[in-house]
């Protein structure tokens, strides 16, 4: 008899998500959990639920053909594409990190879905439903997918996002072993959500020492175009700290570098070769640093003009009523 992957809802289901924490209050998840940084109120655009930048299946390849390691730990920023990643890895334990609280909220929001859907089919319903009708509310997600990939006329609702996610070979919504292998790391609570800035190294050596101590190895990285946003010289040396702080010499690095050439460009570099040469930061950024007083106009932060904490229960009503919705979106 084939076991089911999900957890049963109950009278509380509401309120597990405004915490998410594990019942063994000193496990690896609760302690990350307490790393996560309750000041930082950064936002680019939005909320990334995937990814559009280019050279995804190259770096798919890559991950793929590089031999498997035990004890995997996949740390990433950014949304559902780490989860990607995660699912050709085989990783053991993922962290997902961004300086956006709302980011955290995503995630959390994705492992609850995961942690009470019975397949891969209700999941995409529930998420569908609940996406779009908090983006109708709230100026929660990034216009980050168009039909016209070439620009951002034509935008996605975030279901048509993820929909899109769903038929891409190589998407943890592709199939469902992909799916279940990321299910079942929710279950175990084996994924978790911290919000912090790159910035800030310590906190993530903290981390990685977190890891280490339960035996976990850094086998993959990813930073989508965070470099695009490290204005200064001061922002490019903190972003430089943090990724050594990271990588390992095995650890495989997957970012998307500045290049005014291409747009988002994925490329794929091993830790041993970017620790071979400290000193050389030109593999972050291929364009010219840019001083303190000089700030450049390829992107631009801005803090969030709400706190999250004022929504949280309206979010978490829209959600929980798309979540125990009896209506179908997925086709």
């Amino acid at each position: 008899m084939a076991i089911e992957l999900y957890q049963p809802l109950d009278a509380d289901f509401k309120s597990k998500i405004q915490t998410l924490e594990s019942p063994d209050q000193d496990n690896l998840h609760n302690r990350i959990l307490r790393c996560t940084n309750n000041m930082s109120q950064g936002c680019i655009a939005g909320v990334y639920i995937t990814t559009n930048e280019s050279n995804v299946d190259e770096s798919r390849i890559a991950l793929v053909r590089k031999p498997k390691i035990a004890h995997a730990c996949h740390i990433g920023f950014s949304g559902w594409h780490n989860f990607d990643i995660m699912a050709s890895r085989h990783s053991e334990y993922g962290l997902i990190c961004d300086f956006n609280p709302n980011n955290k909220k995503f995630i959390e929001m994705t492992l609850f879905a995961l942690k009470y859907t019975r397949s891969r089919k209700e999941f995409l319903e529930k998420m569908m439903m609940a996406t779009d009708r908090i983006a109708q509310v709230f100026d929660f997600f990034s216009p980050n997918v168009s039909k016209n990939f070439d620009g951002y006329e034509e935008l996605l609702l975030p279901s048509e996002e993820i929909l899109s996610n769903a038929r891409q070979e190589g998407s943890w919504l592709f199939s469902d072993g992909a799916f279940n292998y990321i299910k079942q790391l929710a279950l175990d609570d084996k994924i978790t959500a911290v919000t912090e800035d790159i910035r800030n190294t310590e906190t993530f050596q903290k981390l990685v020492k977190l890891f280490h101590e339960e035996g976990l190895t850094i086998d993959t990285v990813y930073t989508s175009n965070i470099c695009d946003y490290m204005h200064t010289n001061a922002d490019k040396e903190a972003y430089v700290s943090t990724i050594y702080s990271l990588i390992e010499p095995q650890t495989t690095l997957i970012h998307c570098p500045i290049d005014r050439s291409v747009r988002l460009q994925q490329q794929v570099v091993l830790g041993g070769e970017l620790l071979k040469n400290r000193e050389d930061i030109s593999g972050f950024f291929k364009s010219t640093i840019v001083e303190d007083d000089d700030i450049d106009s390829i992107g631009s932060s801005r803090e969030l003009v709400y706190s999250p904490d004022d929504l949280l229960e309206e979010q978490d009503d829209i959600f929980f009523d798309a979540l125990t919705s009896q209506n179908s979106l997925a086709e």
